[in-house]
This record gives C-alpha cells, structure tokens and sequence, in this order.
C-alpha cells in the first residue's frame, strides 16, 4: 500500500466525520445549539456515505497485494500464470472452431 492510498482513505475518513466531530464539540464546550436536522442528515447521508466508500476504497488499494497474496500461496510466477492464460484462450478458441 502506498502513502497516496493510505491519504485517499484517510482523507475519505475525515471528510465523513469531521463536521460531526466539530459540531459534537462545538455543542458539548461552547454551547452552541446544533440543530437536530443536522444530526438526523449526517446519519442518514454522511455516515453511509462513508461505508459506501470504505470498501470501494479498500478494495482498489488491497486489490495488488490479494493477487500478489494469492500467487504467493499457488507458488506460481506471473509468467506462468500468463502462459497458462495463454495456453487457455488458445484451446478454448480451438474448441469453438
């Protein structure tokens, strides 16, 4: 995983929860009257919004090292794979002819 993947989930993360953070915080130490509106749209758009986007994202950044996971238990090289590939399209294009 590189440091621009991790940014991009971290920075999902925050736009999520920080308006409800400083809206928390704001109510609790200054006192200041938060609507109950804003509580009832940040749990029905902002925190889904946010499970919606954990697993797209998580799935784009893990999607490199779960083949490199998967090729490191088969014992199988990228080259092998290709050519088995290879030789796969090859029957099966034979077979339908």
């Amino acid at each position: 995983m590189t440091s621009s993947q991790v940014t991009v989930i971290i920075m999902a993360q925050i736009a999520c929860w920080v308006p409800i953070l400083i809206a928390t915080a704001l109510s609790i130490f200054y006192n200041v009257k938060i609507s109950a509106l804003f509580y009832e749209i940040a749990a029905i758009v902002i925190l889904p919004l946010n499970s919606i986007l954990d697993p797209i994202l998580y799935t784009n950044v893990m999607r490199e090292k779960f083949v490199q996971f998967a090729r490191c238990v088969h014992g199988r090289s990228k080259e092998r794979e290709e050519t088995q590939l290879h030789v796969i399209a090859i029957s099966s294009a034979t077979d339908i002819q």
